[in-house]
């Protein structure tokens, strides 16, 4: 997940960009120093964008670090797998779904991830899958597939836990580790 001061998520084209080089230059390294560590299967590795509830998202940012991730000539394979997501609250005021809706062609995010509502439960106790979803018409070009469920301090959890649940096979969008490093 990218998670770049959240200031900067309301800010200019340039931002958004300058922090997506950031995220996927970091990625990029990763799987240059770990050889055990492989793109998914189906060539789509879901790049989540963390926009906090409290969080205003503008077009602009969004269009700048959408765009640089959806035409990221990874490791120059030719393949471009990376796919920008974003990870919010979708009812929150700051009108997420709104933005993103408005992006065009490779922007409009491949998934959403959920922060609400957060039910809490355990590994063991799961709740059923209902994150919520960009609602409206326009928005429902992108769909909750990661749902946030629980987190440390809102559930009372002491371990510094996320519990996510996933309406896809989340891993199949994932880097998979094929051997111990």
């Amino acid at each position: 997940m990218s998670s770049p001061s959240q200031y900067r998520l309301s800010g200019s084209f340039a931002e958004g960009q300058a922090d997506a080089q950031a995220y996927a230059a970091s990625m990029l390294a990763a799987w240059n120093v770990v050889a055990q560590l492989k793109l998914p299967a189906n060539n789509q590795l879901w790049c989540f964008l963390d926009q906090e509830y409290s969080t205003g998202l503008s077009l602009s940012y969004w269009n700048g670090w959408a765009n640089y991730i959806a035409n990221y000539n990874f490791a120059n394979l030719h393949t471009y797998p990376l796919y920008p997501a974003l990870y919010c609250a979708p009812f929150s005021p700051y009108h997420n779904c709104t933005t993103i809706a408005a992006a065009r062609g490779l922007n409009i995010p491949v998934s959403v991830w959920s922060s609400e509502p957060e039910p809490c439960g355990t590994l063991r106790n799961r709740p059923n899958f209902n994150a919520q979803q960009c609602s409206s018409a326009s928005h429902s070009k992108v769909r909750s597939h990661l749902w946030q469920f629980g987190e440390q301090g809102g559930c009372g959890y002491s371990a510094n836990v996320d519990l996510d649940l996933g309406d896809v096979n989340i891993p199949s969008y994932c880097f998979r580790v094929v051997a111990r490093p």
